[in-house]
């Protein structure tokens, strides 16, 4: 006769087993442990600090603490364009910081460096909303932009950069942004012979696609 069958070997949890002490429980013990790794959070995710506090604030803290490191303005004003970029939360942080201000410092106070002052006038034309046309916090930053010299800081890098491409090409882009939904902005503009700075723009260089679309906008 054929031997007996060997006994099923016993139910073993495959957590607490001392060889599997890894491997997910079975037996229902795991309900008085706390939730290990992977476990869902019990947070309120309403309950969270809001994410754009934590990306945004930062970035101006830094920009506010080395206000002649060239550097740290340069990677200040790309990073918070890349943040602003395609998010309204970021943006509306961005105003809370006091962002515009910040940035037409970062310009005047390294006007000689092209590089960073086109970097500033990019960042400024995203991280402000100034693209949005028509739309309220658009207004509201160009309003904030002309009240803190913007549209001379503008005009004076225009004038000191006139071979510098991207420098011409965003200083048009915030310029016309800027005044484009308010007469009293326009005036500054025409006091501050920012439109004849802009035809310089576009003459001076008639192959830069940039510099004849914002030349084009601020006209």
């Amino acid at each position: 006769a054929a031997p007996p069958p060997p006994p099923p070997p016993p139910v073993v949890c495959l957590r607490h087993d001392r060889n599997q002490m890894k491997k997910r429980c079975t037996c229902g013990k795991a309900r008085r442990y706390r939730p290990g790794r992977g476990a869902p959070s019990a947070v309120n995710p309403e309950s969270r600090p809001p994410r754009q506090a934590s990306g945004v604030e930062p970035l101006v803290i830094a920009m506010r603490r080395n206000p002649q490191d060239a550097a740290c303005q340069a990677w200040g004003c790309r990073a918070l364009a890349q943040a602003c970029a395609s998010d309204e939360e970021h943006r509306a942080a961005a105003a809370k910081q006091g962002v515009v201000p910040l940035l037409l410092i970062c310009a005047r106070t390294h006007n000689e460096d092209a590089d960073l002052v086109a970097r500033a006038f990019s960042a400024l034309a995203v991280v402000a909303s100034l693209d949005q046309i028509g739309a309220a916090a658009a207004v509201a930053a160009a309003a904030v932009v002309v009240a803190h010299g913007g549209v001379e800081v503008i005009a004076t890098a225009l004038r000191d950069h006139r071979q510098h491409a991207g420098v011409q090409a965003q200083g048009c882009r915030v310029l016309g942004l800027a005044c484009v939904d308010a007469r009293e902005h326009k005036d500054e503009t025409d006091r501050r012979s920012g439109i004849e700075l802009v035809v310089q723009a576009l003459r001076a260089h008639p192959a830069d696609d940039d510099v004849q679309r914002w030349g084009c906008l601020a006209i």
